[in-house]
């Protein structure tokens, strides 16, 4: 399995541009947004790109017409990327990190985990209501270590 060219691209060109956009004062978040697009869409499109080469070679037909048809969806994707990114840029120039902040809903959790924590609680609470004289010696155990 291969990784492509855009991997790499994103690992050495993406960090430099990254370093300039911050010295420059433009949104770091952008310009990793505008690496990434253009790092997948040359490694879509360029016929010199090993996932092209071995893709075309593997489907048996020839890079170009490959290439052609990548096209297809690949540039889509990519102005509409470059639409998005901006359209944040105009609106909110290098402060991109505050509406995205503000709009988060919390933090991303596994729904076993979440479910797991919520009946752990539960049943924490059901003992302490059956037992409240146990709550005062187990939290002084554990402040104890005893």
């Amino acid at each position: 399995m291969t990784i492509g060219s855009s991997w790499t691209t994103a690992g050495t060109v993406g960090v430099g541009l990254i370093e300039v956009a911050g010295a420059l004062g433009v949104s770091t978040a952008i310009t990793v947004g505008a690496v990434v697009a253009g790092a997948y869409l040359g490694d879509k499109l360029s016929p010199i790109s090993e996932t092209t080469v071995l893709t075309a070679q593997m489907v048996g037909v020839r890079v170009d017409e490959h290439v052609k048809r990548q096209a297809r969806t690949s540039i889509p994707a990519f102005l509409i990327s470059f639409v998005i990114l901006l359209i944040l840029s105009l609106v909110n120039g290098p402060n991109v990190h505050a509406p995205l902040a503000t709009t988060s809903p919390g933090p991303v959790r596994t729904p076993g985990v979440g479910v797991r924590a919520a009946g752990a609680r539960v049943r924490a609470a059901q003992r302490a209501a059956q037992h409240p004289a146990d709550q005062h010696s187990a939290a002084t155990h554990r402040k104890t270590g005893e």
